[in-house]
């Protein structure tokens, strides 16, 4: 989760969720084949767009000529990022030539991004005419391809804020990461879109969804929601105001792991069955010494002496 073109998108249509009237959900899901997909759906009142004076065509023309233009800038800082001769390490392990790796990227990414250089766009009306909902993807067949467009390597260093809490039986590392929602107030794009409508809309009283699908069951978050889909995914879904993402230290999200530690654990339960054993050895020798305080004589029984 480095680095996402969809994160400066949204800040694009953020401003048509108007007054609470609709949301914004941001979605970054790796599969169990490793296909990256990265998707904003978004939806906003139709009497709102046509209330500001816009039509929605122009709203839609708008939204996918910056759109494209996003998309276009990270093909171009991907293609630029090395020359072609360079050599680079992949993730398999072999030494190859970025030229190379820009041919892995283009034969796995989406065709239609690379062929017409944008992303794909999905335009709908609400079944009950009131909404106009938008879906922008981006979609990567390997997490490989995903790595390398945006420029990650296996000795790429690793910049992520983790902190490592050391306890008896396990590990606990924490990563804080900045949510695509980040700074949105500050970010110039939104407000270029807030000048297109004459400053009627603001950022304030719509929510913000990040949505974090993965198959890695033992990640764990700070997430408000936390579910299984039905494609056996694991989803972490984080919600934001804007009120809250004005806040200094707002913006953020945590995820975390736990190792456990395995010499503690054999050691413990090394313990544990010798505490047991010892524990069955004394309840067995005082039920001996019991039993042989009685003997059978003449069919009767007496104690011994």
């Amino acid at each position: 989760m480095k680095k996402k073109f969809l994160a400066i998108i949204l800040c694009l249509v953020s401003v048509f969720c108007f007054a609470g009237c609709g949301n914004i959900q941001y979605l970054l899901q790796i599969d169990s084949s490793g296909v990256v997909t990265q998707q904003l759906y978004v939806e906003f009142s139709k009497s709102d767009i046509e209330a500001s004076g816009k039509t929605i065509a122009q709203v839609k023309n708008m939204i996918e000529n910056v759109g494209n233009q996003v998309v276009l800038n990270n093909i171009n800082d991907f293609e630029n990022s090395h020359n072609d001769t360079d050599e680079l390490e992949t993730f398999g392990g072999e030494t190859v030539t970025f030229a190379q790796i820009k041919n892995y990227v283009y034969q796995n990414t989406d065709p239609s991004t690379f062929l017409i250089r944008r992303p794909k766009y999905e335009w709908e009306l609400s079944a009950d005419g009131t909404k106009y909902c938008a879906t922008i993807t981006l979609r990567f067949l390997t997490v490989y391809a995903y790595y390398y467009f945006y420029d990650i390597y296996p000795n790429t260093p690793d910049t992520s804020n983790k902190v490592t809490e050391d306890y008896m039986f396990f590990d606990k590392t924490t990563t804080t990461s900045k949510s695509p929602y980040y700074d949105l107030k500050n970010n110039s794009i939104a407000q270029a879109f807030l000048n297109f409508f004459d400053d009627s809309f603001t950022l304030s009283d719509m929510d913000y969804y990040f949505a974090y699908s993965t198959t890695d069951s033992k990640l764990y978050s700070n997430a408000n929601e936390v579910y299984t889909a039905s494609n056996g995914n694991y989803v972490h879904v984080w919600k934001y105001k804007a009120s809250d993402l004005e806040s200094e230290d707002e913006g953020y999200f945590l995820t975390y792991t736990i190792k456990i530690k395995a010499y503690v654990w054999y050691m413990a339960g090394l313990l544990i069955s010798l505490i047991v054993a010892l524990a069955l050895t004394i309840a067995v020798k005082v039920k001996e010494k019991r039993q042989t305080s009685k003997v059978k004589f003449d069919g009767t029984i007496r104690e011994e002496e």
